[in-house]
């Protein structure tokens, strides 16, 4: 029951504080309104999705 609840709220969290972390800090919040024509992807080396080239 934990894992379901804690995979319902992960996305919550991390755009909340993205929210907050973007609002605080000028330059960041201006640097991402930039890439509005742009898909922003992190990956990492232990994912099992996506394939960057």
């Amino acid at each position: 029951m934990f894992i379901v609840v804690q995979k319902y709220y992960r996305g919550k969290v991390v755009y909340e504080a993205n929210k907050v972390k973007f609002a605080q800090d000028e330059e960041s919040k201006n640097e991402l309104l930039s890439t509005v024509e742009i898909t922003i992807m992190e990956v990492s080396p232990n994912d099992s999705i996506g394939v960057l080239d």
